[in-house]
């Protein structure tokens, strides 16, 4: 339960709080690398979530891919969570690659993004782009993924 609360007062911090984003650290079951999820808000351009290889040459300046959200930290916290779902779950091969300003097409985000939504709380819905639900629901949610799929903070 400890480790619950540190994350959501990091999630809050990061998130709710400052806009900043969330990070998180985990592991592919296929191949047993780490990897990096960043997403953040750009000022005055939007929301962007990036998967990184830290063993890459130059890696903070070459993300696998990167998902854009110009408008609103809801469709961008879908995406993070999509990600977490998608480097741990699928084989490197079938990751989105590159930059993508859609929604990517292929099935491994597709599933992970219909796994998402179908997991949100019943309640959730957006108005403007924004969450309805309280912030604290938002987190507990955050909070399970990342406990579910061992993400640790970067």
């Amino acid at each position: 339960m400890e480790s619950k609360q540190l994350d959501e007062q990091m999630v809050v911090a990061l998130w709710t709080r400052t806009k900043a984003g969330m990070n998180d650290e985990l592991v592919n079951t296929h191949d047993a690398r780490r990897y990096w999820i960043s997403t953040i808000r750009y000022p005055r351009a939007g929301w962007q979530t990036a998967v990184f290889d830290r063993k890459r040459l130059i890696w903070e300046m070459r993300p696998i891919f990167r998902i854009n959200e110009m408008e609103s930290p809801a469709p961008a916290f879908i995406n993070h969570c999509a990600a977490i779902m998608v480097v741990v779950e699928a084989r490197r091969d079938a990751w989105p690659r590159g930059m993508k300003w859609k929604t990517p097409v292929e099935p491994s985000w597709q599933d992970a993004w219909a796994k998402v939504h179908s997991e949100l709380p019943p309640d959730l819905s957006f108005r403007l782009g924004e969450f309805l639900l309280p912030k604290w629901e938002i987190v507990d949610f955050y909070a399970d993924i990342r406990l579910r799929y061992h993400c640790t903070h970067r």
